[in-house]
């Protein structure tokens, strides 16, 4: 499972809803990969400043997530 969450509410202003759905699209396109994907929309939960979006897989979680990131750490999970 592959949970994306998404801050709809961010205390900082620094994180806005269409960066999140951009890695939710990207996520998609890998789901010959990945089992499933979960998008969790959720209020902020950084209490000290923004910790930006967080990629959970398998267990492990990545945070300040970059779009351009995300293929990379796929890979590391889910070789091809």
């Amino acid at each position: 499972m592959v949970k994306v969450y998404i801050c709809s509410d961010c205390k900082s202003n620094k994180c806005s809803s269409k960066k999140g759905i951009e890695i939710y699209e990207l996520l998609r396109q890998y789901m010959y990969l990945v089992d499933e994907v979960e998008l969790i929309m959720s209020k902020c939960m950084c209490d000290q400043g923004c910790k930006g979006y967080k990629l959970q897989i398998q267990e492990k979680t990545y945070t300040h997530i970059e779009v351009n990131e995300i293929e990379q750490l796929l890979f590391e999970h889910y070789p091809r």
